[in-house]
């Protein structure tokens, strides 16, 4: 039946719908190859020009030669044959039953029919979600993008979608940034519609197929058509995020790959020069053979082990981190290899590095063994009865010679630990005198040292107050570590005693 001869009141309202949804469609591919627009399909089929105009718009299918100003009946079923030929054997579409005379005489339902039949094909076949047909995959998208969004549930492509949220929840879920979910109400349906249409338009370039009023008695296949844009778009979308995010990935690999590959190539040749360099200093033993060489010879060595030998090892792990971090990143993502500087590669490091230890044992050895020598010779000379102990004022004398001052307190301390007797009192062997002369020149801070300091700064109590450790210019970050647990407290302030051996 021709449209024209159903009465307008009685025209159904899918009809009205998908003519409007249908037509919408149509021009907007239509119009992608400058094509005349249309009004009106039912009527508008009947020359058989606007059918293979919009075959060539989406097939891109050359438009065969034909009448372009058909007036007679015959000349127009010449054009539909045509047309349908490009439909049905080029194209591939499958209609039911359609024929040139449906075209001509404007038949209503073949017309729709055949318009649906080319949505369906060209536009919602290509869903595929988990092997299912094309109309459940499309329901199943949108089930999963709409997936825990307030008052959505999709069920179907007609009541499902009057609330408008539905559609809100596909946008928010791809692009968050273009609406505020959370403040919709699911009872304003024309506002939320009104919402998802003019948003889609704008920033998704979704043409706007349906009104709000289209939505009051929702047309499946008007839906459907409409919905399917939003696939194609957001897959798009989604597809052009995957890619932006694999750049993005990849510019930060390369940046951080080039960072790490800067640092070592900079930092290793310095320090692999550095290592050469300390192995030859300590390795020259042309030193005068005294004690007061030896002395500040074993002491140089002790501050360098405490200081710059220990900021170096620090660069050493951190250069070996860099490399084992570079070439990690380098294997996980199958890039070229990395290939240091030459004579900088770890193992060559590392060989370096145990020879300069040799070399610095070596060196700490054979100054103590000369000290020991040298403290020999004095203890002899104060050891006046030969007995290998002295007593309290030979000791004196024997420190006093050497240019040390002790305190009464630090010597009578000394004594009491002695295990030796001389003249019925404590003495001390010359063992007890080389221990404690090999603490006391060097540098490297024990237990009983940093006790010391500490009680100093505390003013001779037992324990640290804040005020104490603030007179230290320590950072803020620093104190905020102690009061936070870094070191125990007890006594009214922090006991520093059981901080320090915790360490040792």
């Amino acid at each position: 039946m021709a449209e024209e001869d159903i009465p307008v009141a009685e025209v159904p309202q899918w009809v009205l719908i998908q003519k409007k949804t249908f037509t919408k469609w149509m021009n907007g591919h239509l119009k992608k190859k400058s094509h005349p627009m249309m009004t009106d399909p039912v009527n508008e089929f009947e020359t058989g020009t606007n059918l293979m105009n919009l075959i060539n718009s989406l097939y891109d299918i050359p438009i065969p030669k034909h009448n372009k100003t058909p007036k007679m009946r015959p000349h127009k079923l010449d054009n539909c044959e045509l047309a349908l030929k490009m439909l049905h054997n080029e194209a591939k579409v499958k209609t039911n039953f359609l024929g040139t005379m449906h075209l001509v005489d404007h038949d209503l339902k073949m017309i729709l029919g055949m318009v649906w039949a080319i949505i369906l094909d060209y536009q919602i076949k290509g869903i595929s979600v988990d092997d299912l047909s094309a109309k459940e995959g499309l329901l199943l998208w949108v089930q999963q993008k709409t997936k825990g969004y307030k008052d959505v549930d999709v069920k179907n492509f007609t009541d499902s979608f009057t609330n408008g949220l539905a559609f809100c929840a596909l946008i928010h879920k791809f692009r968050p940034d273009l609406l505020d979910y959370d403040s919709l109400n699911a009872n304003e349906h024309d506002k939320n519609l009104s919402l998802a249409f003019d948003i889609a338009e704008k920033d998704l370039q979704i043409p706007r197929l349906l009104d709000v009023e289209d939505m009051k008695n929702p047309d499946e296949k008007s839906v459907m058509t409409y919905v399917s844009e939003y696939y194609h778009r957001l897959s798009e979308y989604e597809k052009g995020l995957a890619f932006h995010n694999k750049v993005k990935q990849f510019i930060n690999l390369v940046k951080n790959l080039t960072e790490l590959r800067d640092f070592y190539g900079f930092e290793a040749p310095r320090l692999v020069s550095w290592v050469d360099l300390k192995t030859a200093e300590f390795g020259n033993m042309n030193y005068k053979d005294d004690l007061d060489t030896c002395k500040n010879e074993l002491n140089k060595l002790a501050a360098y082990w405490a200081g710059e030998k220990s900021d170096k090892i620090g660069l050493k792990f951190t250069l070996q981190g860099k490399y084992q971090n570079a070439n990690a990143l380098i294997k996980a993502n199958n890039m070229a290899p990395y290939h240091p500087p030459a004579g900088t590669e770890p193992e060559t490091i590392d060989s370096k590095w145990e020879e300069l230890e040799r070399v610095e044992n070596h060196r700490a050895q054979t100054l103590k063994d000369q000290l020991r020598h040298h403290f020999d010779a004095m203890f002899k000379k104060f050891d006046r009865d030969r007995s290998g102990k002295l007593n309290l004022n030979e000791f004196k004398a024997l420190i006093t010679s050497l240019g040390y001052k002790l305190s009464d307190a630090e010597i009578d301390n000394l004594f009491k630990k002695a295990q030796h007797e001389k003249d019925g009192v404590h003495a001390i062997s010359f063992d007890d005198f080389l221990n404690f002369m090999m603490e006391y020149i060097s540098t490297t801070d024990g237990p009983e040292d940093l006790k010391k300091a500490f009680r100093h700064i505390s003013g001779q109590r037992d324990y640290s107050l804040d005020s104490d450790l603030r007179t230290l210019g320590l950072h803020e970050d620093v104190l905020e570590w102690v009061a936070a647990g870094g070191m125990p407290q007890a006594g009214g302030g922090y006991d520093y005693r059981t901080f320090v051996d915790s360490q040792f």
